[in-house]
């Protein structure tokens, strides 16, 4: 009898701790993705990939108005600067690179919405854009008038 017993206490064991599922992020669009989870325990965060460009014709505008370096703002935070010599020749993919580039670590949340500002060197305003940036998605963004 007390065979049964043990028998039946290792059986009752396996079953209840192997029906345990593995916690972790289970979306696949966050960076901390854990293949093995089988429950999602809300620890997902999310990046965006964003890219900012303007094409030569802008480019003369900027240096033709004394406009010789724009400085990017998300949010009223500086993300970056660029010299308004640096023109895209063609629209970038997220791939290729031949523009400004950050990554932008939008939290737990799969989308954010974002402002984005551009000021020129001395901090006058050029422009303001509304930007959605989605986890694991590369936004492409271009400047112009």
């Amino acid at each position: 009898m007390r065979i049964f017993k043990t028998l039946f206490l290792i059986v009752a064991c396996i079953a209840f701790f192997g029906s345990c599922k593995k916690l972790g992020c289970t979306n696949e669009n966050s960076v901390n993705y854990v293949e093995s989870a089988k429950k999602d325990d809300g620890s997902c965060v999310y990046e965006s990939d964003l890219k900012i460009y303007f094409n030569q014709a802008q480019s003369n505008a900027f240096i033709g108005s004394g406009i010789f370096q724009l400085k990017y703002y998300l949010n009223s935070q500086l993300i970056g600067t660029v010299e308004t010599t640096e023109y895209s020749t063609s629209v970038p993919n997220c791939i290729f690179n031949n523009s400004f580039s950050t990554v932008v670590s939008i939290g737990k949340i799969e989308s954010k919405s974002y402002s984005l500002i551009v000021r020129d060197s001395a901090e006058n305003f050029l422009y303001n854009k509304a930007l959605l940036l989605k986890g694991n998605t590369c936004t492409v963004y271009q400047l112009n008038n």
